[in-house]
């Protein structure tokens, strides 16, 4: 599977669940999103991005996605869930990585990932979610 190939605007994406074998394109992925993170002085390791990618198929309270346009894969959604504290059996769920490549920006595929989230988040029934931003793309 390539990592990205620029095509025309791109108006509905087919998401679904990552798989083993999206691996060495999720992880040319997270190379490119580690260079636009607010981390990008730290370094990067293969091993623990392989780990925290194989915890999102494995364990139960995690999750993840990829856009694939083309055989090419050109985003990424990984998830969880917990509970909000010790004092509460209310779950809330995180995002623990969200990365559109740039060449597929502005064209949607964020919002549906989001939403694959979200539905995701209530299918578990979590009372939120949480996104944040660690890179210099706009938060909007």
């Amino acid at each position: 599977m390539n990592t990205v190939q620029p095509l025309e605007p791109v108006q509905k994406v087919m998401i679904r669940p990552i798989s083993e074998e999206d691996f060495p394109a999720f992880l040319a992925l997270s190379t490119v999103m580690h260079k636009e993170s607010e981390y990008r002085h730290l370094s990067f390791s293969e091993k623990r991005v392989h780990a925290f990618f194989r915890k999102h198929l494995t364990e139960p309270d995690f999750a993840g996605w990829v856009v694939e346009v083309n055989g090419s894969l050109v985003a990424g959604f990984l998830a969880q869930y917990n509970y909000i504290s010790q004092f509460s059996d209310d779950r809330v769920a995180f995002e623990n990585g969200f990365f559109v490549h740039p060449d597929y920006r502005r064209q949607g595929i964020a919002e549906q990932l989001f939403n694959m989230y979200e539905a995701w988040a209530q299918n578990k029934n979590c009372r939120y979610t949480y996104c944040s931003v660690t890179t210099e793309v706009e938060d909007k």
